[in-house]
């Protein structure tokens, strides 16, 4: 790996601080002053080292065009039982079914989800069988629980009146799904319904 001993450094420094928000090959470029052209160099030969080095125990991965160090898919499972962490997955069937309406179909708004899921118009129904607190709609609460999960977010669309947000996934469910953009989503048919189930959450 042709990469000074202090670039290499100074790289893992910086992606170590970084974390979940990762860095752009403008960052580091600005971070190592060298052009974006040698800086995707650098960074394809570190990815190299650290992936094939048995004895490393992170791996440089890129989402969404940016740069993140992570601990190695292999070493997941270990890692959850040493830390005897039990993990609760907080997306529901619903909050599955709206998150892939808004993946395959975003920027998408609200009207539009429900013209595909017309059933998520109803008030939500609590575990005990009442109205939630806040009346919410099934679409209204899956929309807000994916915001606090961070893993859509609303843009404006101007051109929609009387539907001023739409919304789309973020990084972090690219993340989350372990896909680099949205063209490694899995192809659907025609009439087909799209499902994420496929694709592994990491």
């Amino acid at each position: 790996m042709n990469l000074e001993n202090e670039d290499k450094v100074l790289i893992e420094a910086a992606l170590f601080v970084a974390g979940e928000a990762g860095l752009t090959n403008s960052e580091l470029s600005m971070l190592l002053d060298k052009d974006v052209k040698e800086v995707k160099i650098i960074m394809q030969d570190l990815a190299h080292y650290y992936r094939s080095n048995l004895n490393i125990a992170f791996e440089i991965r890129i989402y969404d065009n940016k740069y993140k160090m992570l601990t190695k898919p292999e070493l997941n499972n270990k890692l959850l039982r040493l830390a005897k962490i039990k993990y609760k997955n907080p997306l529901t069937k619903n909050l599955m079914e709206i998150l892939t309406v808004i993946a395959y179909n975003g920027p998408i708004t609200k009207k539009e989800i429900e013209k595909i899921k017309p059933g998520f118009r109803k008030i939500k129904i609590d575990e005990e069988g009442n109205n939630n607190i806040n009346n919410e709609s099934t679409c209204d609460y899956a929309l807000r629980r994916l915001r606090e999960l961070e893993l859509i977010e609303p843009i404006i669309l101007s051109t929609v009146t009387g539907s001023p947000y739409a919304y789309k996934i973020t990084g972090k469910f690219l993340d989350l799904f372990g896909l680099k953009s949205l063209k490694d989503l899995p192809g659907i048919k025609k009439d087909e319904k799209p499902d994420l189930s496929s694709v592994d959450v990491e």
